[in-house]
């Protein structure tokens, strides 16, 4: 028999890398070399090219799909008056619904 070992990984590592002291001098000192040597709108788009704005998960068509299903179980429960409604299950749906609209999001 065999002993297979695992290796655990620590979430830090999945963590995105900061910069050391030394990266951030440099990092300054480019900054002040591009803010002496353009104008301000120049130096502006040097600084924000390649920036996208983050998108909001509202809007994804597949969340307001979601969202959309969600409200009408809700109203169908309201409508047959089951004071018992499962809204772990509701919950539970909802939020798969958001999962699948961030995996498919394109970022």
């Amino acid at each position: 028999m065999a002993i297979i070992g695992l290796e655990r990984k620590s979430s830090i590592e999945a963590e995105p890398r900061t910069l050391t002291v030394a990266e951030l001098q440099v990092a300054r000192e480019a900054a002040m070399f591009i803010l002496n040597n353009n104008l301000m709108e120049e130096a502006r788009k040097i600084f924000t090219e390649g920036l996208k704005p983050v998108p909001s998960i509202r809007d994804y068509d597949l969340f307001e799909d979601c969202d959309d299903e969600y409200e009408e179980e809700a109203e169908e429960e309201e409508e047959e008056g089951d004071e018992m409604r499962d809204w772990v299950e509701l919950e539970q749906s909802y939020h798969t619904c958001l999962q699948i609209d961030v995996a498919n999001a394109s970022f």
